[in-house]
Protein backbone atom coordinates (compact mmCIF):
# COMPACT_ATOMS: atom_id res chain seq x y z
CA UNK A 1 0.00 0.00 0.00
CA UNK A 2 1.52 3.01 -0.98
CA UNK A 3 2.16 5.76 1.26
CA UNK A 4 1.92 9.74 0.75
CA UNK A 5 3.84 12.32 2.15
CA UNK A 6 2.02 16.24 1.90
CA UNK A 7 4.81 18.69 3.77
CA UNK A 8 3.68 21.89 4.59
CA UNK A 9 5.99 25.01 5.01
CA UNK A 10 5.25 28.36 7.08
CA UNK A 11 7.15 31.04 6.57
CA UNK A 12 9.15 31.97 9.96
CA UNK A 13 8.05 35.60 9.87
CA UNK A 14 4.53 34.50 9.42
CA UNK A 15 4.61 31.78 11.81
CA UNK A 16 3.70 33.99 15.24
CA UNK A 17 1.64 36.30 13.07
CA UNK A 18 -1.13 33.06 12.22
CA UNK A 19 -1.05 31.80 15.83
CA UNK A 20 -1.67 35.18 17.27
CA UNK A 21 -4.70 35.86 15.17
CA UNK A 22 -6.05 32.29 15.77
CA UNK A 23 -5.24 30.62 12.83
CA UNK A 24 -5.30 27.11 12.47
CA UNK A 25 -3.57 25.06 9.66
CA UNK A 26 -6.15 22.91 8.45
CA UNK A 27 -6.09 19.73 5.82
CA UNK A 28 -9.21 17.99 3.75
CA UNK A 29 -9.21 15.22 1.68
CA UNK A 30 -11.15 14.83 -1.42
CA UNK A 31 -14.26 11.75 -1.42
CA UNK A 32 -16.74 11.77 -3.91
CA UNK A 33 -15.12 14.86 -5.73
CA UNK A 34 -15.86 17.44 -2.85
CA UNK A 35 -14.32 18.36 0.39
CA UNK A 36 -16.65 18.82 3.82
CA UNK A 37 -14.90 17.44 6.45
CA UNK A 38 -11.39 18.85 7.90
CA UNK A 39 -9.23 15.82 8.27
CA UNK A 40 -6.73 17.77 10.20
CA UNK A 41 -6.75 21.09 11.57
CA UNK A 42 -5.64 23.18 14.86
CA UNK A 43 -6.50 21.52 18.31
CA UNK A 44 -4.23 19.17 19.38
CA UNK A 45 -1.91 19.51 16.84
CA UNK A 46 -0.74 23.41 16.56
CA UNK A 47 1.37 23.88 13.01
CA UNK A 48 5.23 24.61 13.10
CA UNK A 49 7.13 26.28 10.40
CA UNK A 50 7.39 22.45 8.64
CA UNK A 51 4.91 20.32 9.18
CA UNK A 52 4.35 16.86 7.73
CA UNK A 53 1.60 14.94 7.09
CA UNK A 54 1.75 11.17 5.91
CA UNK A 55 -1.25 8.33 5.29
CA UNK A 56 -1.94 5.30 3.31
CA UNK A 57 -5.27 4.94 1.37
CA UNK A 58 -6.64 3.46 4.66
CA UNK A 59 -10.45 3.66 5.45
CA UNK A 60 -13.30 3.20 7.68
CA UNK A 61 -16.50 3.38 7.65
CA UNK A 62 -19.57 4.65 10.01
CA UNK A 63 -23.03 6.19 10.68
CA UNK A 64 -23.42 9.42 12.10
CA UNK A 65 -26.28 11.67 12.71
CA UNK A 66 -23.91 15.09 12.39
CA UNK A 67 -23.88 17.10 9.48
CA UNK A 68 -24.40 20.72 10.08
CA UNK A 69 -22.03 23.96 9.01
CA UNK A 70 -19.15 23.69 11.70
CA UNK A 71 -20.65 20.73 13.43
CA UNK A 72 -17.90 17.93 15.48
CA UNK A 73 -18.75 15.13 13.63
CA UNK A 74 -19.35 11.71 15.60
CA UNK A 75 -19.54 8.34 14.75
CA UNK A 76 -22.60 6.57 16.10
CA UNK A 77 -21.88 3.21 14.77
CA UNK A 78 -18.91 0.95 14.80
CA UNK A 79 -16.24 1.88 12.22
CA UNK A 80 -15.11 -1.15 10.29
CA UNK A 81 -12.18 -1.07 7.88
CA UNK A 82 -13.02 -1.13 4.60
CA UNK A 83 -11.08 -1.76 1.11
CA UNK A 84 -11.90 -0.65 -2.54
CA UNK A 85 -14.70 -3.11 -3.88
CA UNK A 86 -16.44 -3.96 -0.68
CA UNK A 87 -20.00 -3.44 0.98
CA UNK A 88 -20.68 -3.11 4.76
CA UNK A 89 -24.31 -3.39 5.78
CA UNK A 90 -25.83 -1.32 8.52
CA UNK A 91 -28.24 -3.52 9.51
CA UNK A 92 -31.93 -2.96 10.99
CA UNK A 93 -30.78 -2.34 14.59
CA UNK A 94 -28.53 0.37 13.59
CA UNK A 95 -25.14 -2.15 13.70
CA UNK A 96 -22.31 -1.51 11.23
CA UNK A 97 -21.06 -4.63 10.20
CA UNK A 98 -17.40 -6.14 8.81
CA UNK A 99 -17.44 -5.70 4.62
CA UNK A 100 -18.20 -8.18 2.47
CA UNK A 101 -16.74 -8.70 -1.12
CA UNK A 102 -13.18 -9.01 -2.90
CA UNK A 103 -10.86 -6.02 -2.44
CA UNK A 104 -10.42 -4.65 -5.84
CA UNK A 105 -9.09 -1.56 -7.30
CA UNK A 106 -11.68 0.34 -8.54
CA UNK A 107 -11.66 3.01 -6.00
CA UNK A 108 -14.52 2.67 -4.68
CA UNK A 109 -16.64 0.84 -1.84
CA UNK A 110 -20.16 1.02 -0.95
CA UNK A 111 -22.29 1.28 2.36
CA UNK A 112 -25.58 -0.38 2.14
CA UNK A 113 -28.39 1.30 4.62
CA UNK A 114 -30.96 -0.76 6.02
CA UNK A 115 -31.49 0.70 9.10
CA UNK A 116 -33.55 4.48 8.59
CA UNK A 117 -32.39 7.80 7.66
CA UNK A 118 -28.69 7.74 8.46
CA UNK A 119 -25.63 9.84 7.30
CA UNK A 120 -22.53 8.24 6.52
CA UNK A 121 -19.19 9.01 7.07
CA UNK A 122 -15.83 7.84 5.75
CA UNK A 123 -12.75 7.65 8.24
CA UNK A 124 -8.70 8.28 6.96
CA UNK A 125 -5.54 7.29 8.14
CA UNK A 126 -3.30 10.25 8.85
CA UNK A 127 -0.01 10.25 10.53
CA UNK A 128 -1.21 7.06 13.11
CA UNK A 129 -4.50 7.73 13.64
CA UNK A 130 -7.96 7.66 11.79
CA UNK A 131 -10.47 10.56 11.57
CA UNK A 132 -13.08 11.58 9.49
CA UNK A 133 -12.72 12.68 6.08
CA UNK A 134 -16.28 13.10 4.80
CA UNK A 135 -20.14 12.73 5.85
CA UNK A 136 -22.69 12.21 2.79
CA UNK A 137 -24.90 15.38 3.48
CA UNK A 138 -27.96 14.15 2.95
CA UNK A 139 -29.25 11.65 5.47
CA UNK A 140 -29.43 8.31 3.43
CA UNK A 141 -32.79 6.86 4.00
CA UNK A 142 -32.13 3.34 3.02
CA UNK A 143 -29.96 1.69 0.37
CA UNK A 144 -26.71 1.74 -0.87
CA UNK A 145 -24.40 4.69 -0.99
CA UNK A 146 -21.25 4.52 -2.97
CA UNK A 147 -17.52 6.36 -1.80
CA UNK A 148 -14.93 7.44 -3.95
CA UNK A 149 -11.95 8.80 -1.75
CA UNK A 150 -9.12 11.09 -3.99
CA UNK A 151 -5.73 11.14 -3.12
CA UNK A 152 -6.06 15.05 -3.66
CA UNK A 153 -5.51 17.54 -0.31
CA UNK A 154 -6.48 20.80 0.32
CA UNK A 155 -4.71 23.39 2.62
CA UNK A 156 -5.70 26.34 4.35
CA UNK A 157 -5.87 28.46 7.23
CA UNK A 158 -8.70 29.68 9.20
CA UNK A 159 -9.70 30.42 12.55
CA UNK A 160 -12.78 28.24 12.90
CA UNK A 161 -12.43 25.03 11.65
CA UNK A 162 -10.59 22.24 13.67
CA UNK A 163 -9.90 18.25 13.40
CA UNK A 164 -13.58 16.58 12.37
CA UNK A 165 -15.84 19.58 11.85
CA UNK A 166 -18.02 20.37 8.94
CA UNK A 167 -16.52 22.86 6.64
CA UNK A 168 -19.33 25.49 7.22
CA UNK A 169 -18.35 28.28 5.07
CA UNK A 170 -16.02 29.17 1.54
CA UNK A 171 -12.28 29.13 2.97
CA UNK A 172 -9.82 31.14 1.60
CA UNK A 173 -6.74 31.24 0.41
CA UNK A 174 -6.53 27.41 -0.25
CA UNK A 175 -4.34 25.56 -2.36
CA UNK A 176 -4.76 21.80 -4.05
CA UNK A 177 -2.59 19.17 -3.94
CA UNK A 178 -3.07 16.17 -6.51
CA UNK A 179 -1.36 13.17 -5.97
CA UNK A 180 -3.32 11.26 -8.73
CA UNK A 181 -0.35 11.68 -10.91
CA UNK A 182 1.89 9.03 -9.63
CA UNK A 183 3.10 11.68 -7.00
CA UNK A 184 3.78 9.79 -3.40
CA UNK A 185 5.46 13.57 -1.69
CA UNK A 186 5.08 16.96 -2.22
CA UNK A 187 5.70 20.25 -0.85
CA UNK A 188 3.84 23.77 -0.21
CA UNK A 189 4.99 27.20 1.00
CA UNK A 190 2.96 29.27 2.56
CA UNK A 191 3.67 33.10 2.56
CA UNK A 192 1.04 36.26 3.99
CA UNK A 193 0.63 39.46 2.62
CA UNK A 194 2.49 41.77 4.62
CA UNK A 195 0.41 42.84 7.64
CA UNK A 196 -2.47 40.59 6.92
CA UNK A 197 -2.09 36.70 8.23
CA UNK A 198 -4.14 34.63 7.33
CA UNK A 199 -3.97 36.82 3.59
CA UNK A 200 -1.69 35.04 1.54
CA UNK A 201 0.05 33.32 -1.64
CA UNK A 202 1.24 29.52 -1.72
CA UNK A 203 4.23 27.50 -3.83
CA UNK A 204 3.78 24.03 -4.96
CA UNK A 205 7.22 21.85 -5.41
CA UNK A 206 8.95 25.26 -6.03
CA UNK A 207 5.93 26.33 -8.64
CA UNK A 208 3.81 29.68 -7.73
CA UNK A 209 0.46 29.00 -7.47
CA UNK A 210 -2.38 31.35 -7.23
CA UNK A 211 -4.31 31.16 -3.99
CA UNK A 212 -8.44 30.08 -4.27
CA UNK A 213 -11.45 30.37 -2.29
CA UNK A 214 -13.23 27.00 -1.99
CA UNK A 215 -17.05 27.07 -1.90
CA UNK A 216 -18.38 23.77 0.00
CA UNK A 217 -22.01 24.06 -1.71
CA UNK A 218 -21.20 24.70 -4.58
CA UNK A 219 -17.77 22.80 -5.15
CA UNK A 220 -16.24 25.06 -6.83
CA UNK A 221 -12.99 27.55 -6.59
CA UNK A 222 -12.56 30.89 -7.65
CA UNK A 223 -8.56 32.40 -8.38
CA UNK A 224 -7.72 35.35 -5.92
CA UNK A 225 -5.62 37.94 -6.90
CA UNK A 226 -1.89 38.54 -4.65
CA UNK A 227 -0.58 42.14 -4.26
CA UNK A 228 2.49 43.19 -5.84
CA UNK A 229 3.77 43.16 -2.20
CA UNK A 230 3.01 39.34 -1.16
CA UNK A 231 4.54 37.99 -4.75
CA UNK A 232 7.53 40.14 -3.74
CA UNK A 233 7.47 38.64 0.36
CA UNK A 234 7.34 35.14 -1.25
CA UNK A 235 10.15 35.44 -4.12
CA UNK A 236 12.27 36.97 -1.04
CA UNK A 237 11.39 34.15 1.07
CA UNK A 238 11.80 31.15 -1.56
CA UNK A 239 14.94 32.74 -3.14
CA UNK A 240 17.11 34.92 -1.24
CA UNK A 241 20.25 32.93 -1.45
CA UNK A 242 19.65 31.31 -4.66
CA UNK A 243 21.04 31.80 -8.01
CA UNK A 244 19.28 31.30 -11.39
CA UNK A 245 20.16 27.50 -12.78
CA UNK A 246 19.70 28.87 -15.77
CA UNK A 247 22.20 31.38 -15.96
CA UNK A 248 19.77 34.04 -17.26
CA UNK A 249 20.18 36.85 -15.40
CA UNK A 250 17.51 38.13 -12.55
CA UNK A 251 15.50 40.34 -13.84
CA UNK A 252 16.66 40.18 -17.68
CA UNK A 253 15.93 43.13 -19.25
CA UNK A 254 15.78 46.84 -18.00
CA UNK A 255 14.15 47.41 -15.28
CA UNK A 256 11.04 49.55 -15.53
CA UNK A 257 11.73 53.18 -14.67
CA UNK A 258 8.01 54.36 -14.33
CA UNK A 259 5.37 53.52 -11.38
CA UNK A 260 2.88 51.07 -13.62
CA UNK A 261 5.81 48.59 -15.70
CA UNK A 262 6.82 45.02 -14.54
CA UNK A 263 9.10 42.96 -16.52
CA UNK A 264 8.46 39.09 -15.83
CA UNK A 265 10.74 36.63 -17.34
CA UNK A 266 9.79 33.29 -17.27
CA UNK A 267 12.22 30.13 -17.74
CA UNK A 268 12.28 26.92 -19.54
CA UNK A 269 14.38 23.20 -19.96
CA UNK A 270 14.49 23.85 -23.68
CA UNK A 271 13.85 26.03 -26.44
CA UNK A 272 10.61 24.27 -28.30
CA UNK A 273 8.85 25.14 -24.86
CA UNK A 274 10.60 28.99 -25.03
CA UNK A 275 8.92 29.39 -28.13
CA UNK A 276 5.61 27.50 -27.51
CA UNK A 277 5.06 29.67 -24.09
CA UNK A 278 5.98 33.14 -26.09
CA UNK A 279 3.80 32.16 -28.95
CA UNK A 280 1.09 31.52 -26.42
CA UNK A 281 1.70 34.69 -24.38
CA UNK A 282 1.62 36.78 -27.58
CA UNK A 283 -1.77 35.30 -28.17
CA UNK A 284 -3.15 35.79 -25.29
CA UNK A 285 -2.83 39.80 -24.21
CA UNK A 286 -4.70 41.04 -21.36
CA UNK A 287 -7.11 43.73 -21.38
CA UNK A 288 -6.20 46.85 -19.96
CA UNK A 289 -2.35 47.17 -20.90
CA UNK A 290 -0.61 49.70 -22.68
CA UNK A 291 2.63 47.15 -23.04
CA UNK A 292 2.60 43.65 -23.48
CA UNK A 293 6.22 43.08 -25.07
CA UNK A 294 6.62 39.51 -25.12
CA UNK A 295 10.23 38.47 -26.22
CA UNK A 296 12.34 34.71 -26.46
CA UNK A 297 15.99 35.39 -24.93
CA UNK A 298 17.84 32.43 -24.48
CA UNK A 299 16.02 29.61 -22.02
CA UNK A 300 13.84 32.56 -21.26
CA UNK A 301 10.71 34.59 -22.21
CA UNK A 302 10.45 38.06 -20.87
CA UNK A 303 7.47 39.91 -20.71
CA UNK A 304 7.39 43.75 -20.00
CA UNK A 305 3.81 44.88 -19.13
CA UNK A 306 2.46 48.15 -17.83
CA UNK A 307 -0.98 49.09 -17.20
CA UNK A 308 -3.21 51.83 -19.37
CA UNK A 309 -3.58 55.23 -18.16
CA UNK A 310 -7.40 54.93 -18.43
CA UNK A 311 -7.12 51.85 -16.20
CA UNK A 312 -4.81 53.38 -13.91
CA UNK A 313 -7.52 55.92 -13.05
CA UNK A 314 -8.65 56.57 -10.25
CA UNK A 315 -6.56 54.46 -8.37
CA UNK A 316 -2.97 54.24 -9.23
CA UNK A 317 -2.06 52.14 -6.43
CA UNK A 318 -4.98 49.29 -6.83
CA UNK A 319 -4.36 49.78 -10.46
CA UNK A 320 -0.60 48.46 -10.00
CA UNK A 321 -1.50 45.49 -8.07
CA UNK A 322 -3.37 44.28 -10.42
CA UNK A 323 -0.54 43.94 -13.08
CA UNK A 324 1.59 40.91 -11.71
CA UNK A 325 -1.62 39.41 -11.44
CA UNK A 326 -2.92 39.87 -15.14
CA UNK A 327 0.54 37.80 -16.16
CA UNK A 328 -0.23 35.32 -13.44
CA UNK A 329 -3.79 34.75 -14.97
CA UNK A 330 -2.22 33.85 -18.40
CA UNK A 331 0.50 31.65 -16.77
CA UNK A 332 -2.39 29.91 -14.80
CA UNK A 333 -3.65 28.80 -18.25
CA UNK A 334 -0.58 27.79 -19.51
CA UNK A 335 -0.96 23.84 -20.57
CA UNK A 336 2.68 22.94 -21.95
CA UNK A 337 5.55 22.26 -19.88
CA UNK A 338 6.17 23.34 -16.05
CA UNK A 339 8.94 25.87 -16.00
CA UNK A 340 11.92 26.65 -14.06
CA UNK A 341 12.04 29.91 -13.05
CA UNK A 342 9.32 33.06 -12.98
CA UNK A 343 11.20 36.26 -12.02
CA UNK A 344 9.66 39.48 -11.82
CA UNK A 345 11.11 42.88 -12.03
CA UNK A 346 8.67 45.64 -9.74
CA UNK A 347 8.60 48.92 -9.81
CA UNK A 348 10.26 50.97 -7.35
CA UNK A 349 12.47 48.16 -5.95
CA UNK A 350 16.05 47.29 -6.00
CA UNK A 351 16.46 43.89 -8.45
CA UNK A 352 14.14 41.69 -8.93
CA UNK A 353 12.49 38.59 -7.03
CA UNK A 354 12.24 35.50 -8.31
CA UNK A 355 8.80 32.68 -7.42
Amino acid sequence: MSTFTLTVNVASADLIALKQAGYNLCIAKKVNNTYNTVWRGGRPVRFLARNTFQWTSSYQVFGTQTFSDGALVVAATETPQIQFGQTALLDTDGSMHNPTGSPDTSGTFSVDNEYAAMNIGVNGYLSGAFSPIFVTPDALVTGNVSLTPVETILVWFDSQHVTSTIIATSVSNTIEVDYTGGFSSRSVTYASAPGQPGTGAWTLDGQLRLASTYNPTTNLFAVQRPSAGLLAKIGQLLNAASTNPSGVPTGLGASPTDNTAFTATITFDDANTVNSFAAYAQSARPHGLSTWDVSAQGSAVVVQLAISEEDAQPDLQDATRKIPYKFLSILHGWTGAQYKTLTFAVPGAHGAYRV
